[in-house]
């Protein structure tokens, strides 16, 4: 499911889910055709101002996992965990889900100095600190 294309997409319920992103975010869905569902999804996670207050109706984003078992898109969000159990997440609405599958934390993130002698230089004088007893 993760890896077909939109236009080639018949389940109603997936549609659905992929329809209320979009209008979420006010993009024409034709323009995301030949994009997979993995990669739409992908991309509309990476937008900031997400959320389901933008939705002019009641959605399906906005029900918790728990109660979206018999829907089609259950099995797409199984795919997104290794077809591992969705219990843990079944407090979750749909949409916190799927943020939390495509965000990564800043925290993840590795920083390189910018420059390795100013690095090296910083380093030495902790160390020069340290020996002299003022830190």
């Amino acid at each position: 499911m993760l890896h077909i294309p939109l236009g080639q997409i018949e389940d109603n319920e997936i549609l659905e889910v992929v329809s209320d992103l979009a209008q979420i975010l006010r993009w024409p869905l034709l323009d995301f055709e030949e994009h997979t569902v993995f990669d739409f999804l992908q991309i509309v996670m990476t937008e900031k101002l997400l959320s389901t207050t933008y939705l002019p109706s009641p959605s399906i984003l906005d029900k918790k996992m728990a109660k979206i078992q018999d829907h089609g898109f259950y099995q797409v969000c199984k795919q997104l965990v290794g077809n591992l159990s969705l219990e843990p997440y079944d407090r979750k609405t749909l949409l916190s889900f799927l943020k939390s599958h495509f965000t990564c934390s800043r925290s993840k993130a590795i920083y390189l100095p910018s420059n390795p002698t100013d690095q090296e230089r910083k380093i030495d004088l902790i160390r020069l600190r340290r020996r002299n007893g003022t830190l």
